[in-house]
């Protein structure tokens, strides 16, 4: 058996190292979509080329975030592979296991032995404390603040087998469509590593200009909402956030505190109180 991830970036020099070897330790061969990178990003992927990263595509950057872009990218390097199961993620996410396997490759192998075709993936989101930059250290072992984002169950179908036929992109990426969905019962974990700071945050999202295409299919609705008072206001408030924040004690952990499901992202939660 083999398995493919397929990952899209977009000036992530930051994470691209930990998030290839990240998935190579899993078990997955990597294929690289580049959508107009500046920051040195496609010259860190070359250096694995050949060493478990099978190729490196490009998409022009013709000025904004094209989702859809990106997903029909991913598709034809799916339509290309001959892996038995697929999946894509994004550079600053950290793809992990249930704590009963390993690696995903087991996963996905047992998944495969007992006829399911889907695993689905919870999403923590890791974020920094106020005044506090992960920009330039070992975010993966010193950021340790997360909170559980799942706005509906399942969330997020990243890995799938192969022959199922299914296709990530009616739902942006995150729910499958196709004729039929055999839900793996075990959840596997997505470690998300959204901002890195809170000045990371404001050059990230405020201003971003998402395609046309992507907002008419009705997707990024909780990111076009972001503005600098609400990222600001949110890290002067972060004191006030406890029962939402949870504080991994140990950061290989594949243990973690899902009781509070937080259907919002954190720009939002002061913003939903006041309102």
């Amino acid at each position: 058996m083999n398995i493919l991830a397929v990952v899209a970036t977009r000036n992530e020099a930051l994470h691209l190292q930990r998030c290839i070897e990240c998935l190579l330790e899993n078990g997955f061969e990597v294929a690289l979509i580049d959508h107009g990178s500046t920051d040195g990003t496609r010259e860190i992927a070359e250096t694995y080329l050949g060493n478990g990263l099978l190729q490196i595509d490009e998409i022009p950057w013709e000025g904004s975030f094209s989702l859809e872009k990106q997903l029909v990218a991913k598709a034809k390097i799916f339509e290309r592979s001959s892996h038995q199961w697929l999946a894509h993620f994004d550079a600053d996410e950290w793809p992990m296991p249930s704590a009963a396997f390993p690696r995903l490759f087991d996963m996905a192998s047992d998944a495969h032995s007992r006829g399911y075709n889907v695993i689905n993936f919870n999403e923590l989101v890791f974020i920094p404390e106020p005044g506090q930059d992960y920009s330039h250290v070992d975010f993966a072992a010193r950021m340790l603040s997360y909170y559980f984002f799942q706005p509906t169950y399942p969330r997020l179908q990243r890995l799938w087998r192969r022959e199922s036929m299914l296709s990530s992109l009616e739902h942006g990426g995150h729910i499958l469509s196709g004729c039929s969905v055999n839900l793996y019962p075990v959840d596997a974990a997505l470690r998300h590593y959204i901002v890195l700071s809170q000045e990371n945050a404001l050059a990230k999202y405020v201003g971003r200009i998402f395609a046309d295409a992507d907002l008419r299919r009705g997707w990024h609705q909780n990111r076009i909402t972001i503005t600098e008072a609400k990222i600001r206001n949110f890290f002067q408030s972060y004191s006030t956030y406890s029962k939402q924040i949870k504080v991994l004690q140990d950061p290989l952990s594949k243990e973690f505190d899902m009781s509070s499901p937080q259907k919002e992202h954190f720009w939002e939660w002061q913003h939903s109180a006041s309102g």
